[in-house]
């Protein structure tokens, strides 16, 4: 009874682990031919950023990026995803002006700063296969995607303000990933509308901007040969005014009085590569 009961136990454990298995067989039965791959990678670039009237900032980066990409080949449509994160250090030159309050004349200003950029970029969608041209796939994606920066120009300049943005956009996008013998060229377009962003002024009292109108575009070819991976993109983004902001200012009299303030409409432009390893 003993031997016949511990079989039985055995029996029922391994119907369970098999059921286990089973069930992402049954969830995702693209698994079996999926083309799952890891990037790593560095990226060096050129930014600009703009305050049509006001100043400009423009430099250069470095960073790093990591991506998870995922598409199955098993049918005609299968689920496609993707997840990146990337890093970045921006030196620049600010030129722009300062303003005297009470003559409302303006002097020329310029100063070198940093900033620390972040990005998050979760897609989802689905791979259309073309069998007729091999094993490429043609790509449509939607998902969220998130952009920040710390601007901490308050440590290079008694007249400047550390700002914080945070970003959060709604993408629709395509690519065609195109495969020759080894290579693999993949050509892909981006685009998103705000839907979330607040720009944070670190004064003596915080000073909180709400932009609400805002977009990006994103261009970018990559290409794998066996481990190595080389991507050169094009970035643009740009805001809206924000939502005023009253704000109380001292002049160089002691005087104190209630001005509005505003983020102005702004734009980033962003080119460089990035280049590392596919696993």
């Amino acid at each position: 009874m003993g031997r016949i009961s511990l079989f039985s136990h055995n029996v029922e454990k391994m119907k369970k682990s098999n059921f286990v298995f089973l069930i992402p067989a049954v969830l995702l039965p693209f698994e079996a031919n999926a083309d799952t791959n890891f990037y790593l990678g560095g990226t060096v670039g050129h930014h600009l950023y703009k305050e049509s009237g006001y100043m400009q900032q423009a430099g250069y980066l470095l960073g790093a990026i990591v991506r998870f990409q995922h598409y199955g080949n098993g049918n005609e449509a299968n689920l496609y995803l993707n997840a990146t994160a990337d890093y970045s250090h921006k030196e620049y030159s600010y030129n722009g002006s300062l303003v005297n309050m009470l003559t409302s004349a303006k002097s020329p200003y310029e100063f070198n700063g940093s900033q620390v950029n972040l990005g998050a970029d979760a897609q989802v969608g689905v791979a259309f296969n073309f069998y007729e041209l091999g094993d490429d796939y043609w790509v449509l994606f939607t998902g969220s995607n998130y952009k920040g920066f710390d601007d901490s120009n308050d440590k290079n300049t008694d007249y400047g303000h550390r700002r914080i943005r945070n970003s959060i956009f709604w993408t629709f996008g395509t690519k065609y990933i195109w495969k020759i013998g080894g290579h693999i060229i993949t050509p892909a377009v981006k685009s998103g509308t705000v839907v979330y962003s607040r720009t944070v002024s670190k004064k003596d009292v915080d000073v909180v901007y709400k932009q609400k109108e805002g977009s990006l575009f994103e261009f970018s070819v990559s290409y794998e040969y066996g481990y190595f991976w080389l991507e050169p993109y094009f970035k643009y983004q740009q805001f809206g005014n924000s939502e005023r902001s009253v704000e109380k200012v001292t002049l160089s009299n002691g005087k104190q009085i209630e001005i509005e303030m505003m983020e102005p409409a702004n734009i980033t432009r962003e080119l460089g590569i990035n280049i590392g390893a596919r696993f």
